[in-house]
């Protein structure tokens, strides 16, 4: 099997890895400055490891996956695929504190958080969704997990009060066991992967497999 990445052509990783994580932070122009691209790189490596070492065998992954959407330039973080059953992840790495959510408001302790109010998992989830569906595909795209990290090696984060819109926040470390519990063990249908490792790279330019 052969999956077409990009506008090449390259050989599947053994691990059934493809893709680098936090490819999209890298020179990431929009961050607010350096470092907060920084912390969200070392987030979406964290999670990158966190997969490597403890998701199911059989599953395959990807990461930094562009979101096919005409004009939108946001990327899904992480996608794990079992059989036909693809799960988006997006890291988060977030300052220390409890998360919460009332009506519709969400606050970090007592300040209000706009930033969990983000629409990219649940617009990625659509489009990826269809996408697939136009090629005859077929496939589950399940709803999205949200992985908060703390944002400080010695910090800690809370998100059980938490909602976000069309995705489920989760800790990070609680990562794999709900992957195991929601997705299965089972090797990736090759269809489903060769389409979502097109998205796979900075501006649709091919990216190298891990």
């Amino acid at each position: 099997m052969r999956l077409i990445l990009g506008m090449g052509h390259r050989t599947p990783d053994p691990r059934n890895v493809h893709g680098t994580a936090g490819a999209g932070l890298v020179d990431a122009t929009w961050a607010a400055n350096p470092a907060v691209a920084r912390i969200g790189r070392n987030g979406e490596i964290r999670t990158a490891r966190l997969l490597d070492d403890h998701r199911p065998s059989n599953t395959a992954v990807l990461h930094d996956l562009a979101v096919p959407a005409a004009g939108y330039t946001a990327n899904i973080d992480h996608a794990v695929v079992s059989d036909n059953q693809v799960l988006l992840i997006d890291t988060k790495a977030w300052r220390s504190g409890r998360y919460w959510t009332l009506l519709g408001v969400t606050r970090r302790g007592r300040q209000r958080f706009g930033h969990a109010d983000t629409r990219t998992p649940a617009m990625a989830r659509d489009r990826i969704a269809r996408m697939l569906d136009s090629r005859g595909i077929a496939a589950t795209v399940l709803t999205p997990l949200v992985a908060v990290w703390p944002s400080s090696p010695t910090g800690t984060v809370s998100v059980r009060w938490l909602r976000m819109q069309g995705c489920t926040p989760i800790a990070a470390d609680a990562l794999p066991r709900r992957i195991r519990r929601i997705i299965g063990n089972r090797p990736a249908d090759p269809r489903v992967l060769n389409a979502l490792a097109e998205l796979v790279g900075r501006n649709g330019q091919p990216t190298r497999i891990r």
